[in-house]
Parts: structure tokens; C-alpha cells; sequence
């Protein structure tokens, strides 16, 4: 999409987040470019997630006077994007983006958002996507993105707007294109509906699994088809590129979840996914304070997400603390990576024995 220009003498913009070392520079109120990129040195010296969304937010200076058309851009541009996919459902990973990125929440209130998204959307060949390729990964994570982005507009815009039907109509056609390529669109080939109809786009079954000490947590097994071969290796690709620092221990799968796994069966045989691991840290099950020693369960009270600790390294009198953890992505891959280098706000951690 060709982008706009205001008719104002050419003034440059040096933002300068000494913080960090880094620099953005914006020659145009209606243009912007992030301080960081995927798979850039920057990011990768930028040690929690935290860091990473504090650099992305845009100034208010520029943000101000974005047209929605190039708001729309720099949200499909945001380096962050993939993390929509690292929680439990698409709905929830939209959440957290909106809550973190001032992008996303200025982008909401746009009153001809939905139109402009509709029409980027409308665009949209997914041909670009069945041919492969590093370019096809990008295209359709947008793809997931705009159709949550248009579920959770419709919604907000559909009281005082008549374009639900032509939402509707257009995501039907979209979606049954996709149909013909079942070995491309699997898991994420629904994401209007999962999210329009408040669902996680999942078919389960539910089921009790209890705490050392007796206490019933609720889980349940999801029965919907596995990822494809190509949705396996978008999630390869973004894990390399977002966090090249990380290992993908074993494919991404919608089998089990990251609190499943930490605290009830670790084994590869793992059907169940479990939305709240409370019950064991309050029963007395487990013992706050822990050791950190292999084995020790993390808990990420800020995201609610849990992993195991794998090893303790030598401190090395850096920031970073020396600790190798194992965690479940999402509907993505078991990853082993540093404590702080995953999708998830390392805000309020403790240990668990």
C-alpha cells in the first residue's frame, strides 16, 4: 500500500531510548520504523520481553497524527506480532497485544478502522501463502492477525455500523478458499470464528486430574487435527527469528498446555491442558521459595504461564540469571530457552518445589 504524505517542511524526528542504545528515526509524522527488528542484534541484546515491548511502542508525538491506513501498516509491521500465538487461544494473545501496545489500542478507536481493515483484508491473496517461502510465514501470520483484528472490530463497530454483513461475507469467502488446501490451513485457518464466537476454535473434552494432596484441577484434551507441516514451520521460522537464542525441544502441537506440562506430566504422552495451575501452589502441594535447581517449577505470575528449570548455569555478572528452563509455547513447540527469553512478562516470578 503506497503511503501517504503530509505537506509539511521536512522535519527529522530523532528519537533516542539511550536506555537501550537504540535509535529510531522517523522522517514523516505519518511514517515509522521501529527501533527493532526480528532477528536483528538489537533484539537479541534486549534480554526480557518486557524490554522488547517497552522500545516498540510508538511516540505519541507520531502516533497522534497516523491516518488509520498507515496505523494499520505499522500494526501489521509490529515486531512482536507472533507472540499473539504463544497463549492460550488467538482471543487471549490479541488481549495481551492490546494491552501492551499502544499501537493496537490507538488503532481501536478508529472509527473507519474496520472499513480499512476489511479492504487490506479483501486484498489478501492467499495464493501468496500456498506457493511457500520465508514471504509466505509473514503473509499468514497477517492473515491470522487481520481476522482476529476484524472479529474483535466487528464486534465493537457493528452497534452503530452495516458492515457486519459484508464482514461476514467476505471472512466466508476468505475461509473457503482455505478449505482447498487443507495441508496449508489447519489450526488457525478459523481465527475469525474461534474469536467471534468466543471459543477457542477447539474441539474438546474435559476431565479432572488432582494435586499431590487431593485436589481436583480442572483440564480438558483438545481433539481438533494437528498443526500442519507448514504451520509447523511457521512456528520454527518465528522461534528462530524472535528468539534465536532458544531451542525448539520437540514440534509445536495443540496436545497439552505450559502448566500441563510443568506441573502435572512432563512426558511426551500428555494429552491435557490445564487453564489454571493455582490449586497446586495453594494447597499446599508445593513449597513457594524453592531451590533454583533442575526441576524446580517456574511460575510467571504476570502471564500465568509455568516452566521447569533444566540447569543452573555459572553467574556470570551479567543481568541475565544463568537459568535454562523447558516450557510449552502455546499451541506452538516445547521450547528450552534462558528464564528470560520467551514471549511472557517475567514480572512476579517464583519457584516451586
Amino acid at each position: 500500500m503506497r503511503k501517504k504524505h503530509i505537506n509539511v517542511c521536512c522535519i527529522t524526528i530523532l528519537f533516542s531510548l539511550s536506555i537501550f542504545n537504540i535509535r529510531v528515526l522517523a522522517a514523516n509524522p505519518l511514517e515509522y520504523y521501529y527501533a527493532i527488528k526480528p532477528s536483528s542484534s538489537e533484539l537479541v541484546a534486549l534480554e526480557t520481553v518486557d524490554e522488547k515491548i517497552n522500545v516498540c511502542q510508538i511516540p505519541a508525538s507520531i502516533l497522534c497524527g497516523m491516518q488509520t491506513e498507515n496505523l494499520i501498516e505499522v500494526v501489521l509491521d509490529y515486531p512482536l506480532l507472533f507472540n499473539i500465538l504463544c497463549y492460550k487461544n488467538l482471543s487471549t494473545g490479541y488481549d495481551n497485544l492490546l494491552n501492551t501496545f499502544n499501537g493496537l489500542k490507538e488503532l481501536e478507536k478508529r472509527e473507519n478502522a474496520l472499513g480499512s481493515i476489511l479492504k487490506i483484508y479483501m486484498d489478501i491473496d492467499i495464493s501468496n501463502i500456498v506457493r511457500g517461502g520465508v514471504e509466505a510465514n509473514k503473509e499468514y501470520l497477517k492473515l491470522i492477525f487481520i481476522e482476529i483484528l476484524l472479529a474483535k472490530l466487528n464486534v465493537i463497530s457493528s452497534i452503530e455500523s452495516n458492515m457486519s454483513d459484508k464482514v461476514e461475507q467476505v471472512v466466508l469467502e476468505k475461509y473457503n478458499g482455505k478449505l482447498k488446501y487443507p495441508d496449508i490451513f489447519g489450526v488457525y485457518s478459523d481465527a475469525y470464528y474461534s474469536v467471534s464466537e468466543n471459543v477457542n476454535g477447539a474441539k474438546t473434552s474435559s476431565d479432572y486430574v488432582y494435586t499431590p494432596v487431593g485436589s481436583a484441577v480442572f483440564v480438558y484434551v483438545d481433539t481438533t487435527p494437528e498443526l500442519t507441516n507448514f504451520e509447523l514451520l511457521m512456528w520454527s521460522y518465528y522461534v528462530s527469528i524472535n528468539y534465536p537464542d532458544a531451542t525448539i525441544q520437540s514440534n509445536a502441537t495443540v496436545k497439552y498446555n505450559h502448566h500441563s506440562y510443568a506441573w502435572y506430566d512432563s512426558s511426551s504422552n500428555n494429552l491435557m491442558s490445564m487453564p489454571s495451575a493455582s490449586a497446586y501452589m495453594n494447597d499446599g502441594s508445593y513449597n513457594s521459595n524453592a531451590p533454583i535447581i533442575a526441576g524446580t517449577i517456574v511460575y510467571y505470575g504476570a502471564a500465568d504461564f509455568s516452566a521447569i528449570v533444566l540447569g543452573v548455569g555459572p553467574n556470570s555478572g551479567g543481568s541475565i540469571p544463568p537459568v535454562t528452563v523447558i516450557s510449552k509455547w502455546g499451541t506452538g513447540p516445547l521450547v528450552v530457552h534462558n528464564i528470560y527469553d520467551c514471549p511472557y512478562s517475567i514480572g512476579n516470578i517464583s519457584y516451586w518445589d
